[in-house]
């Protein structure tokens, strides 16, 4: 395969206490995401990876077994994100929102909305919190997702990157390969070519009415457009992207609403849809974009 010159992938891994979570929804173990991202390795990508200081010397002695050699890795604990991303600076925000009644209350519908599209009666003695995904009880998961915009801009503004494009992708994006061995993982790096230059690339799982955004409904319904895994383009569009991620956070905040970073991609687009360039792939996109946007095997 051939090297990326082209598009540097940002990641990060930070370790939340996961494994010790109680949720009815799918929780993924540490274990997990260490053994999904390690199918990276197997790619001459471009990447620029934050790593949790305590799985560290972990990830470098696999990455030193690995044939491509054009990785950074940053070693980062809670103090540094704290000192270098908006969102772990004001995770207590968050955590604030997330204890009051006004959000438990929309939790609640949430649950019962749930049901609902099932076609089933909620029980009369179920546990509301039970039911809940990581981004509407861990405040820290919260911030984990609004933080990639910055650990773009800090990948960028300390010369870790030198490609013209940068694109985020989770740690844990292989993790259904991973799993399910009927997926497939890519067969080529990225072709550049099949992305918007000028416009942010982002895939949606679902088509985005017009004048249709709604901050509550969007916390209520969860209907699942913006895909948080992979998305980004042209250097200096990413600091667009920052200026304009902080305010939509903030905006949310002010109506006592916290959410993940995918309900906050469509707050952004719905304030700046020029910005974006939106690609709906209608087979399950997760994880398809590296394979669907991959350079044709020669």
């Amino acid at each position: 395969m051939e090297y990326d010159n082209d598009i540097t992938l940002v990641t990060m891994f930070f370790d939340i206490n996961r494994d010790n979570w109680e949720l009815s929804n799918s929780v993924r173990k540490t274990s997990t995401y260490l053994n999904a991202f390690y199918h990276f390795l197997d790619y001459p990508y471009n990447m620029v990876c934050f790593i949790d200081n305590r799985y560290y010397n972990e990830v470098i002695e696999k990455y030193n077994e690995s044939k491509y050699k054009n990785k950074v890795f940053v070693s980062i604990d809670k103090q540094w994100l704290t000192e270098h991303t908006l969102a772990w600076k004001q995770v207590g925000v968050d955590e604030i929102i997330m204890k009051s009644i006004h959000y438990k209350l929309f939790m609640k519908k949430r649950v019962e909305v749930s049901y609902e599209i099932s076609n089933k009666s909620i029980p009369p003695d179920v546990n509301i919190e039970d039911y809940l995904f990581p981004e509407n009880k861990y405040p820290e998961y919260v911030a984990i997702t609004h933080s990639k915009i910055d650990l773009l801009i800090h990948a960028l503004e300390n010369n870790h990157i030198k490609t013209p494009y940068t694109f985020w992708v989770d740690f844990g994006y292989f993790h259904s390969v991973y799993e399910n061995k009927k997926e497939t993982f890519p067969s080529n790096t990225l072709d550049i070519h099949k992305f918007h230059k000028e416009k942010l690339n982002f895939i949606i799982r679902n088509k985005i009415k017009k004048n249709n955004y709604n901050p509550y409904r969007e916390l209520i319904m969860a209907p699942d457009l913006f895909t948080g895994g992979f998305w980004g383009g042209k250097n200096d569009l990413l600091y667009k992207l920052q200026e304009l991620y902080h305010r939509c956070v903030n905006k949310l905040y002010n109506l006592n609403i916290s959410d993940d970073e995918q309900h906050i991609y469509y707050t952004c687009y719905d304030e700046n849809p020029e910005l974006f360039h939106l690609e709906h792939i209608v087979e399950e996109p997760w994880p398809k974009a590296l394979t669907y946007y991959e350079k044709k095997c020669s």
